[in-house]
């Protein structure tokens, strides 16, 4: 599948191993992901970029591993006034079970989804020994709520459950060559050359990513929790 396919416009090709396991399959310039959840046991993800060259490639498939939680939401006073350590000490009793909030796995260009049921729960297969960042966000009256966890290798997780605080949001804008100070800078966006998709990234203390695409006018839109935070940018070259 090419990265930038979509449900409306599906850029994709499905090719099926010989006899000695060997794959074939034609395909544009750009960057893709190869895939087969097919078996029950294993699993396979790779993202790879081909370009003028033919690209032969050697693959592993991963045990596939379940990876259960549920997302919970919470009066976010009980840990800021002391009352507990953190939203994970809580009892269940004083928490509510979020609903039809949408869960996604990341690694890389690799992307994975689920939605929490009436019970609040979640489900993602994760290849074993991958590592994910796992990130649910909802609106919730005036606030955007959000919830994550770095998780390094699925099969070692004992505790998936996901809690969903406040956030603050925070806008910028990216800039090619100069400041906008002077008059003469240039917004990342529309008109430069390779500029699609480039995606700000924040990452937190404890190496969780947020992601956003920075739109046709050099501008990006982020809900992010208080904490400190670092940024740089998807486009090595930047």
């Amino acid at each position: 599948t090419n990265t930038e396919s979509t449900d409306l416009n599906d850029y994709s090709v499905t090719a099926v191993s010989d006899e000695n396991g060997v794959v074939y399959a034609e395909i544009n310039m750009g960057e893709w992901i190869i895939s087969d959840e097919t078996d029950s046991t294993y699993v396979l993800w790779h993202e790879f970029e081909i370009t003028t060259d033919d690209l032969v490639i050697d693959l592993d498939y991963s045990v596939s591993v379940w990876l259960n939680g549920t997302v919970w939401s919470f009066d976010e006073l009980l840990v800021s006034t002391g009352q507990f350590e953190s939203p994970s000490d809580i009892p269940e009793n004083d928490r509510e079970a979020a609903t039809n909030v949408g869960v996604q796995a990341r690694s890389g260009a690799i992307i994975l989804s689920a939605t929490t049921d009436d019970n609040g729960t979640y489900a993602l297969r994760l290849p074993e020994g991958v590592q994910f960042h796992i990130t649910a966000d909802t609106f919730a009256g005036t606030n955007t709520l959000t919830a994550g966890m770095l998780v390094d290798n699925a099969s070692v997780v004992t505790d998936a459950d996901l809690y969903l605080v406040s956030t603050n949001l925070l806008q910028g804008t990216v800039w090619l060559r100069d400041s906008p100070m002077n008059g003469t800078g240039i917004q990342w966006g529309e008109g430069i050359t390779g500029s699609e998709g480039t995606e700000v990234i924040a990452t937190d203390e404890n190496g969780l990513e947020w992601r956003q695409e920075i739109d046709v006018a050099g501008t990006f839109l982020m809900h992010l929790d208080d904490g400190n935070w670092t940024f740089t940018v998807s486009n090595a070259e930047m």
